[in-house]
């Protein structure tokens, strides 16, 4: 447990006391492409692999123990991956140890791939949570002390999930600061595959927990759940439960800032009147701030740099590119920190030949830290050359330079390695934080919903490509869409058949496709707020945004509370699980067909 404070002291000091429960579903990895492994014997009795893996390293070391080889006998390389989000950890040893395994006893290369229904059925996917809470305000709004118990499906075995529980453990406050704080986590064995990690494990659910929470008390209390929320915020120098010290907390400025630029005041307005004249469409609205601790303590990276004697350059580094734009990150700080061209860089496909023992690709954290990876090694390079540099005149240019150094016989390849230390402010290297604005309509008569405009405002401290980090919050914020409205995930629990997967492709399981998205979608990155610990100044963006689309569910929500006291009943809370799909909407409304008028 994570333990802060004194909560029976805490709800002592309450005036009010508010429990309840919520729970979200699972979601499936749905890659484009699917697990992949080519195992190649080699001459020397090894194995060459080519795998669709997030992490070299470690199924290199799986594979060896697998069919008893040294290290020095198996080799994994990786161009890239059409689709990660974490589904391509360990989940991807499985097919690397079954081709391993064929290969090396047939003496021949084996391929093995998985189809789409085979991947859904077969592998583990996102952990499905529900949590139990109990929480305590004064007179004033203010938090005085919260118990939540979180019970996650591991699946039927530990695998990734130890992992995706700590960090729900360690983000679950989101913005919010808790005098008096306790979370205990229970760990449930289920007859399904074991679950794994999926883009932003543990951080994104345990996001939706505390706003759903803070919608219920705010509720509970009578105040709004804006100003509820804004007067719990976190300041500068206050402690998490986990003992991170907060600092540059952005989320009071940026918080301010999307509601202006959104027309937050004058759109809630709007959604009344509509909301007023209108019985069976409702709109809703819904402001969230998201707080997401990244940490690269525990990861480790290299890259190597090879310059060719015309000057141009090779960079081979120790990340995965699965979209996430690693490969043009890298190559941009290696042109802008040797002052050449980006076309004179190539980027070549990671290897454990090549930059052997690195970490995995995942946590938002792999392209800033191969970024600093290849500060280093273009640092190393300069001082290589800088004797070369001395002898040649001010107007010699890059190509010169090199020219010089090969015919000298200078090394011209350099490695740089990167293994950050823990944080002094805690769990967390530094955080990243978003606020959205989403505005829905609902039908309520058949459940479903268009989102008509969606407004996110990101730090990404100083973007190194605005271009990709934009891409990022788009993506992440849809996935997000679909893992709070659409995607869910079917079990069969009858006796005959427990625990097969009923959504086992797209016929059952949806995610979210061009009709779901935000028809007016804008995404802005928060001007001049340089990560002080970030690699120039930068900020992971893969996984943040994706935890702000609960602000989609939370506008759905109210939507239907427009709906349900329409019909009379009232304005009070009512529970609502995610996802959010059309049948649990459409329940939630409560509609009455007796009260409907045939004209």
């Amino acid at each position: 447990p994570v333990i802060y404070g004194d909560i029976n002291t805490g709800f002592q000091n309450s005036t009010k006391i508010v429990n309840g429960q919520v729970s979200i579903g699972s979601q499936i990895h749905f890659h484009m492409e699917q697990h992949i492994t080519v195992a190649e014997p080699t001459e020397s009795g090894g194995l060459d692999l080519k795998s669709a893996t997030q992490l070299a390293a470690n199924l290199q070391q799986v594979v060896a123990v697998c069919v008893n080889l040294p290290l020095n006998q198996v080799s994994v390389g990786v161009t890239a991956c059409g689709g990660g989000y974490g589904g391509k950890l360990i989940n991807s040893l499985i097919p690397a140890c079954a081709a391993s395994v064929a290969a090396l006893s047939l003496g021949r290369p084996v391929v093995v791939e998985t189809t789409l229904n085979q991947t859904f059925e077969m592998l583990g996917h996102r952990n499905p949570m529900l949590a139990q809470y109990q929480v305590g305000v004064n007179s004033s709004g203010l938090l005085q002390a919260g118990h939540i118990v979180v019970y996650t499906d591991y699946g039927a075995a530990y695998g990734e999930n130890p992992g995706t529980v700590q960090a729900f453990l360690y983000c679950v406050d989101n913005c919010y600061y808790w005098p008096n704080f306790r979370i205990d986590a229970v760990g449930c064995k289920t007859n399904l595959p074991p679950n794994c990690a999926m883009r932003g494990p543990g951080w994104v659910p345990a996001v939706f927990m505390m706003e759903h929470i803070m919608e219920h008390v705010a509720l509970s209390i009578g105040m709004n759940v804006d100003t509820f929320r804004a007067l719990n915020f976190y300041k500068n120098g206050q402690q998490t439960p986990y003992l991170q010290t907060i600092t540059n907390f952005n989320i009071p400025t940026m918080w301010n800032l999307v509601q202006t630029s959104a027309g937050y005041v004058a759109r809630q307005q709007e959604i009344a009147a509509y909301n007023a004249a209108n019985k069976y469409t409702k709109r809703g609205l819904a402001l969230t701030p998201v707080k997401f601790g990244i940490g690269w303590f525990g990861n480790q990276f290299g890259v190597l740099l090879n310059v060719m004697p015309d000057g141009t350059v090779n960079v081979v580094h120790s990340g995965v590119e699965i979209g996430q734009g690693i490969d043009t990150k890298v190559a941009q700080v290696c042109a802008f920190e040797l002052g050449i061209p980006l076309s004179s860089v190539n980027i070549i496909g990671t290897s454990t030949l090549t930059v052997p023992n690195a970490g995995a690709t995942g946590g938002s954290v792999t392209s800033c830290l191969n970024s600093q990876a290849m500060i280093s090694a273009c640092q190393l390079l300069v001082q290589k050359l800088a004797p070369v540099k001395q002898t040649l005149p001010s107007t010699a240019t890059w190509q010169d330079i090199i020219a010089k150094a090969y015919l000298m016989g200078i090394d011209l390849q350099a490695k740089g390695w990167v293994n950050p230390p823990v944080s002094p402010l805690g769990p967390w290297t530094y955080n990243s934080y978003v606020t959205a604005i989403t505005d829905v309509l609902v039908d309520v008569l058949t459940g479903e919903v268009q989102i008509l405009r969606a407004d996110i405002l990101f730090d990404c401290g100083i973007s190194t490509n605005p271009a990709i980090d934009i891409g990022q919050v788009e993506g992440a914020f849809v996935q997000g869409l679909g893992y709070y409205l659409t995607e869910e995930v079917l079990i069969d629990q009858t006796s005959s058949n427990p625990g097969q997967l009923i959504s086992n492709g797209t016929w059952e399981y949806k995610p979210p496709s061009s009709k779901d998205i935000p028809i007016d979608f804008r995404v802005t990155l928060l001007a001049n707020t340089p990560n002080p610990v970030g690699v120039l100044g930068s900020k992971g963006s893969g996984e943040p945004p994706l935890a702000a689309s609960c602000s989609a569910f939370f506008a759905i929500k109210h939507a239907i509370q427009q709906a349900r006291t329409s019909f009379g009943l009232g304005n009070n809370y009512f529970p609502m699980n995610a996802p959010a799909t059309v049948d649990n909407i459409q329940n939630n409304c409560l509609t009455n067909p007796t009260t409907f008028n045939f004209q």
